[in-house]
């Protein structure tokens, strides 16, 4: 699963930095330079808010926060399940979509097209595929803010080395070694930063979100075709071979039976309560 590759990643990038950057050195406070880190660090948050707004860096966060830490492993499969059963509720007249908690609420924005009955099913087509192209192109426009934010850590990074090196120039005369030695110090560690920050953190972090963004638009053109099935009139046998053809074996039996049961004691609790007579469901409409 992607989220635990996530976590054995980290795990491995750790080690790599104890070990082969970190491990040589008996003194790890000259990694901790003042003027770099402020340089780096504080350099690519002021760059990075004279590029952008707040909402877009609150959004992408958001995004991050999301898909790195909170997305569950088994997502697409929970999706899949809600979708199919939704589709089923939906067949029932006294079935209010919008009470139902989701974990996609693209399934929610079918449901509701669904019982647009103006709408043909080419209509439907044309109005899913259109929100999904326009959640396409917001994501995939977060993932290129973080891959042109990795950009900036390194040329702050060359920053720093050509302030420690004029720093060093200035000093040659009269600091000595010593003082050589400290401005030398300054520009290497910047450039250090510089790197590591791209190539550790934002890199990555772009990669990623380029993968969720894709992950993400295809779980939507599966509830969109779902929607659009469902509205030509397609039998839910058939919706289900459609809906999980995506799913490896294991994943696809873990679905059927779960669903089985689900109808099972959907049907056992409808036929259990009595519907609601017609004065009563007009009133509430």
């Amino acid at each position: 699963m992607k989220i635990r590759s996530i976590w054995f990643g980290l795990i491995a990038l750790g080690f790599v930095m104890h070990v082969g950057i970190f491990g040589g050195f008996s003194d790890l406070t000259i990694f901790f330079n003042t003027h770099a880190l402020a340089l780096v660090f504080g350099g690519t948050v002021a760059i990075t808010l004279l590029s952008y707004s707040f909402k877009m860096i609150s959004e992408l966060i958001d995004f991050l926060i999301y898909g790195f830490f909170l997305k569950k492993s088994s997502y697409d499969i929970e999706v899949i399940y809600e979708l199919l059963t939704s589709l089923y509720q939906n067949k029932s007249p006294f079935f209010d979509a919008k009470k139902r908690k989701y974990n996609h609420m693209f399934v929610l924005d079918g449901l509701l097209l669904l019982r647009e009955k103006h709408m043909t099913a080419d209509e439907v087509y044309d109005a899913m595929g259109m929100r999904v192209q326009n959640f396409k192109i917001r994501y995939q426009a977060y993932a290129k803010v973080l891959l042109n934010i990795s950009k900036y850590p390194p040329a702050l990074g060359l920053l720093g080395a050509s302030t420690g090196m004029i720093q060093m120039m200035t000093n040659l005369g009269s600091g000595g070694p010593e003082a050589m030695g400290k401005a030398m110090a300054v520009a290497l560690t910047a450039t250090f930063w510089g790197i590591g920050l791209a190539n550790f953190v934002f890199l990555p972090l772009a990669d990623y979100a380029f993968q969720l963004a894709e992950d993400d638009n295809h779980i939507r053109e599966v509830i969109a075709e779902a929607i659009v099935k469902e509205k030509e009139g397609t039998s839910f046998e058939s919706l289900i071979e459609v809906i999980t053809f995506g799913l490896d074996i294991n994943e696809q039996v873990a679905v059927r039976k779960a669903l089985g049961q689900f109808i099972a004691k959907y049907t056992e609790t409808s036929q259990s309560v009595e519907p609601p007579v017609k004065d009563e469901v007009e009133s509430a409409s």
